[in-house]
């Protein structure tokens, strides 16, 4: 995984706002943003190729709130030393993030931050409250629908999935949004929209199965990336934050 993209213009007031922290895990740096200074600690983990700006509008309604908020640049993204990441370094992050700053009792997630964030329970993260976005039930999807992209075999797809087991001395079920979701339950909102065409809307579907304690809300013409800009969005993540 290759490191994020620019910051866009409407981004750059509330980096520029954050108090930055630079941090580290074992085996690479990233950049920890912090803005508020009382009221309940908010983390925000993005996805793949993305950045904690893009939670911007979020970020500045839950300021009004009085919210403590935190987001991570993850490794490999915005200025970033590495240039390679993958999931578990995410989970690193977050697992630094807590160490660092205390415990954070509300998460929200987007794309494979969603899945990171549910991994870093299984370390020292004690979520009261989770919100993702736009997240994929497990590994196996993320794997195949690549291979779907690419337009090749799904037969390669689960080699990858058998290498990744291999690799991590784990099973790819059990570091799954959708495994971790129902061995943790947390009060939960599940977020994404049915236009979204980076991880499908089924994937929603899968994980509402299988977490009882969250609440579905899917958007339309929202897409991937818009629907974290989007106020009905944001007005319902934070209602269900306070």
């Amino acid at each position: 995984m290759q490191r994020g993209n620019p910051l866009p213009s409407r981004e750059k007031e509330i980096y520029n706002r954050a108090r930055h922290h630079r941090l580290k895990t074992a085996q690479s740096d990233f950049l920890a943003m912090e803005w508020g200074n009382e009221g309940p600690r908010v983390l925000l983990v993005h996805g793949w190729s993305g950045r904690g700006t893009q939670f911007f509008k979020l970020i500045e309604e839950l300021l009004e709130k009085k919210f403590h908020v935190f987001a991570i640049n993850a490794p490999a993204h915005g200025d970033s030393k590495q240039k390679k990441t993958h999931l578990f370094e995410f989970v690193d992050a977050i697992e630094i993030m807590v160490s660092q700053f205390g415990q954070f009792s509300l998460a929200i997630g987007h794309s494979l931050g969603g899945m990171a964030i549910f991994n870093a329970l299984e370390r020292n993260l004690s979520a009261e409250k989770i919100v993702i976005i736009g997240s994929p039930a497990n590994i196996q999807n993320v794997v195949l629908d690549f291979c779907d992209r690419l337009q090749v075999s799904h037969k390669i797809g689960h080699r990858i999935i058998e290498r990744i087991e291999k690799n991590y001395h784990m099973s790819s079920e059990e570091a799954s949004t959708d495994f971790l979701a129902n061995k943790y339950n947390p009060p939960g909102l599940i977020i994404h929209d049915v236009d979204d065409l980076d991880i499908d809307i089924n994937n929603a579907y899968d994980l509402q199965e299988r977490w009882p304690n969250a609440n579905l809300v899917v958007t339309e013409g929202k897409g991937h990336r818009k629907i974290l800009m989007d106020i009905k969005v944001i007005d319902t993540i934070v209602g269900f934050l306070q």
